[in-house]
C-alpha cells in the first residue's frame, strides 16, 4: 500500500512539473505534442482518481462485512481484519514546487531567470 501511495504522489508531482514548465514557456503550450501530453496526463489523473475511489469503496464494503454480524463471526474465524483506506496526506495534496533548468549540449546547466 505504501508503494502505491508513493507512486501516486510521484505522478502528482510529475504532472505539476509539466504544468509548471508550460507556464514558464508559452511557446511550448502551442505545441501539438505538448497539448497531447497534457491531455494524456489529465486522463491518467482522472483514471487514478477513479481507481482510488473504487478501491476505497471496496475496502469500505470489506470493513463493514468484517465488523457486522453475522459476517464478523466468519471474519474472526479466518483472521480477517479491517483494512486502511487509500488516503493522501493533506500536505501532499498541494501543488508541488519544482526548479526548472535547461542543459546545453556541453552538459552545463543554464539557470532559468
Amino acid at each position: 500500500m505504501e508503494q502505491k501511495v508513493n507512486l501516486d504522489n510521484l505522478m502528482t508531482q510529475l504532472v505539476g512539473v509539466v504544468r509548471g514548465v508550460a507556464e514558464r514557456y508559452p511557446d511550448l503550450k502551442a505545441s501539438e505534442n505538448f497539448l497531447h501530453l497534457q491531455r494524456t496526463l489529465n486522463e491518467l489523473e482522472e483514471q487514478i482518481s477513479a481507481a482510488r475511489r473504487a478501491f476505497n469503496a471496496a475496502v469500505t464494503d470489506y470493513n463493514n462485512a468484517v465488523q457486522m454480524f453475522p459476517t464478523n463471526l466468519l471474519a474472526a474465524l479466518f483472521g480477517f481484519e479491517p483494512q486502511e483506506l487509500f488516503q493522501i496526506e493533506a500536505s501532499e495534496r498541494g501543488v508541488p514546487k519544482a526548479a526548472f533548468g535547461q542543459t546545453e549540449a556541453g552538459g552545463r546547466k543554464i539557470e532559468n531567470p
